[in-house]
């Protein structure tokens, strides 16, 4: 789809654009990575329990744990910030989604190739690309939808989705490890 003149500029569009049941809200409108690019996805309820969970336990812990102790405090912080940036670029990046038709080809008709039954574009064999039915689009590499970050894990976000599982893991264990250490001393 073609989106009108006045509707970009320098190639980025300027009013959000519904792709499938996601919308895209600043950027180019395939290709890009947050935060040049914003893709919302169907099930925007998740990215906002994940940061919101994520803010107030780490508050919480910031005001009873941390906070007669600037090292503790500075920490927490930097390793706030540090999973809310990789938080971002899981739940806010394009995915992969394939365009209806684009120039790579995958919209018109290829010999050795399977039609998408719901998209109606023509994926070739060998390339792993599969339909989400909760976002309605195709995605190349496909792994899951996921709740939490309100969208599907694809080849393009799957590397920060594992980065944003690992950071938040290593959040929480060192949010325990110095409580902990607060308790003892």
């Amino acid at each position: 789809e073609d989106l009108e003149p006045e509707t970009r500029i320098c190639g980025c569009i300027t009013q959000p654009r519904e792709i499938g049941k996601s919308y895209l809200l600043w950027g180019p409108a395939y290709g890009s990575t947050f935060p040049f690019h914003c893709l919302i996805g169907p099930d925007y309820i998740g990215p906002i329990a994940t940061l919101s969970s994520i803010f107030v336990l780490t508050l919480l812990w910031e005001y009873f744990v941390a906070r007669d102790y600037v090292w503790a405090i500075c920490l927490g912080v930097v390793s706030f910030f540090i999973l809310l940036f990789i938080f971002a670029k899981a739940a806010f990046s394009d995915p992969g989604i394939v365009p209806r038709i684009n120039d790579a080809g995958y919209g018109t008709n290829i010999q050795g190739s399977v039609q998408c039954p719901v998209c109606r574009i023509n994926r070739p064999y060998g390339v792993k690309i599969q339909h989400c039915y909760r976002c309605d689009v195709c995605i190349q590499g496909l792994d899951h939808h996921c709740g939490w970050v309100g969208k599907c894990v694809g080849k393009k976000t799957y590397i920060w989705f594992q980065l944003f599982i690992g950071a938040a893991v290593i959040h929480f264990i060192m949010l325990i490890f110095i409580f902990i250490l607060v308790l003892m001393f």
